[in-house]
């Protein structure tokens, strides 16, 4: 059934409606078989920020230079209706498999420190899935999918070069756990100690990789996971001071800063597809893994209710942009849903191939939706993100349905398309659209797998090295 259809028509939308246990249907990418033999499969690259508020751009009018994203918007399509999870981990828990994060147990919560979970390894990563199809794949940033087992590394998961750290955040200078509470920065398994700000190093590195991979020979995969601007709050004082001297003040310059330093990285990508002289085969993607924590005091998630660790649009409706020059039209945008774990089943179908995970997904190739704007076949994004205080819900074009697992009278039912503030529960007039979507979050809800997070697990005895094994 297709909910917004039924209630208050407003497009036509393929692609069947995805239930529990159903598998993949992908809708036709190409008109024809000759016009998919002219596209040649494309270098992917995927860049991720992390806790980036949807309101801190400068384009958006916000209080951060940022030409570089900007630029990036400006040359590619705006997907205005990128959903994901509401925190770290599960985000990147779907963009790795293609997959609700409940059906394994990632949903609520994050890898902590002493954490002895992470992502299953009879998940098939998206770096395993085109490493099959011939890609050559590397990850520069942050895993956090976990790291205590080697099993659980990226360097095992798919990735045939990794420049990174393996925990959920980072001393920006000492390339520690915060706190001074054990080195984390490694490259292909050796641990590696460098000078300089770690949005920089993770900027240069995916430059380097991009000029001396040989394009000639394979395509590929680059995932470029920043630790910016989550916290702590670090910088170059240079940069600081010049959001101070705009009246920015404590932890809300140094964020800004942070912002400006990531967007600087992000540049040296861009200019070493152009240098390599591959920017009209190299697709691009960015988007920030959840909202921005603490807003609006220290991010702006301009303006949408809430930030990280809810389901209001300002935790999981994020900032995202497809970038293809030469194929996406430049300087357009689409209000299509998509959610992150689309991302899995869309790059297998550039790459050539079909996911392959043997278990069903919660995706779908969103392919035509960023090439041409076509409607997307997603009708809804379920979102299961824990017990108790932790907010979960169902997004579709139209309705929001906002639910507190732990209190059932804490409901609540929006209507984006007169209410995009989510500020009025219109629940009581629209019982038939709340039970139906009530249903579809049950659907996921009682097939999840219980997580193993507990806070517990972000104390302990911290080695000098993270992720050494005898």
């Amino acid at each position: 059934m297709n909910i917004d259809n039924k209630f208050a028509p407003q497009k036509k939308v393929i692609g069947n409606l995805l239930g529990v246990g159903l598998g993949l249907g992908l809708p036709v990418l190409f008109a024809s078989q000759a016009e998919a033999k002219t596209i040649e499969r494309p270098n992917i690259i995927m860049i991720l920020s992390d806790d980036h508020g949807s309101g801190d751009f400068g384009f958006r009018g916000g209080d951060v230079d940022t030409p570089h994203m900007d630029r990036l918007f400006f040359e590619g399509r705006s997907i205005n209706r990128f959903y994901v999870q509401p925190q770290c981990t599960p985000s990147r828990a779907a963009l790795m498999t293609g997959r609700y994060p409940a059906r394994f147990g990632l949903h609520y919560g994050v890898v902590f420190p002493h954490s002895q979970w992470g992502l299953p390894a009879d998940e098939i990563t998206l770096a395993e899935a085109l490493r099959d199809e011939g890609y050559e794949t590397a990850m520069i940033g942050k895993w956090h999918l976990g790291h205590t087992a080697e099993s659980m590394l990226p360097e095992n998961r798919g990735f045939n070069y990794y420049f990174g750290n393996y925990l959920g955040s980072l001393d920006y200078f000492k390339h520690a756990f915060p706190g001074g509470r054990g080195h984390d920065l490694h490259r292909n398994r050796e641990p590696v100690y460098l000078d300089g700000y770690i949005t920089t190093l993770y900027g240069e590195d995916a430059a380097r990789v991009i000029r001396e991979h040989d394009h000639e020979q394979k395509p590929l995969f680059l995932y470029l996971a920043f630790t910016a601007p989550h916290d702590p709050w670090q910088a170059p004082e240079e940069t600081i001071n010049k959001y101070r001297a705009r009246g920015a003040e404590g932890a809300r310059a140094i964020y800004l800063a942070m912002v400006e330093e990531m967007d600087n990285a992000i540049g040296m990508v861009m200019d070493a597809v152009h240098e390599a002289g591959i920017d009209d085969n190299t697709l691009i993607i960015y988007a920030s893994d959840n909202g921005g924590p603490f807003a609006p005091q220290i991010t702006s998630n301009g303006f949408l209710r809430g930030e990280k660790g809810t389901t209001y649009e300002g935790g999981i409706h994020v900032p995202a942009v497809a970038r293809w020059k030469g194929r996406i039209p430049a300087g357009t945008s689409t209000d299509e849903l998509v959610y992150i774990g689309d991302l899995y089943p869309t790059f297998l179908r550039l790459a050539g191939g079909v996911p392959n995970q043997g278990k069903p997904l919660d995706s779908y190739d969103v392919t035509r939706t960023l090439f041409t704007g076509h409607p997307s076949p997603r009708q809804d994004v379920i979102q299961v993100t824990g017990p108790e205080r932790f907010w979960n819900g169902v997004v579709t074009e139209r309705w929001k349905l906002v639910v507190d697992a732990s209190r059932e009278g804490q409901h609540k039912l929006f209507d984006l398309k007169l209410d995009r503030y989510e500020r009025e529960n219109v629940q009581d007039d629209h019982l038939e659209i709340y039970e139906y979507l009530l249903k579809r979050w049950r659907s996921v809800y009682d097939v999840r797998v219980e997580s193993e997070f507990s806070y517990s697990q972000a104390q302990g005895d911290d080695p000098e090295v993270w992720g050494q094994f005898e």
